[in-house]
């Protein structure tokens, strides 16, 4: 952490607040989740009813249509790549359709 006395930049006093407060690994979490509609795009977003996150790196997404849920679960690995590429970290690890 950063000595009181210097000034820091707001960006690193932001990363310094979210590291001792242990709250990156929820930054980023709200970061996959808000970009769901602009990875998988807005067809799949309609028809998506609830995303979150279960525990760490297993994100559920609940969705309204079955034909969709069968079609998505072939690709889950690569949703998962496409929303990690995305936000640039490695949150997701697996992807739960329901």
């Amino acid at each position: 952490m950063s000595n009181y006395n210097s000034p820091i930049s707001l960006g690193q006093a932001i990363t310094e607040f979210l590291e001792k407060f242990k709250l990156t690994d929820k930054v980023l979490e709200s970061r996959v989740i808000t970009s769901w509609p602009e990875v998988m795009g807005q067809n799949v977003a309609k028809l998506t009813r609830s995303i979150y996150f279960k525990s760490k790196g297993v994100l559920v997404v609940q969705l309204n249509s079955s034909v969709l849920r069968s079609e998505l679960m072939m690709h889950r690995s690569k949703i998962a790549k496409n929303l990690n590429d995305h936000i640039g970290s490695n949150v997701v690890k697996e992807v739960v359709l329901s």
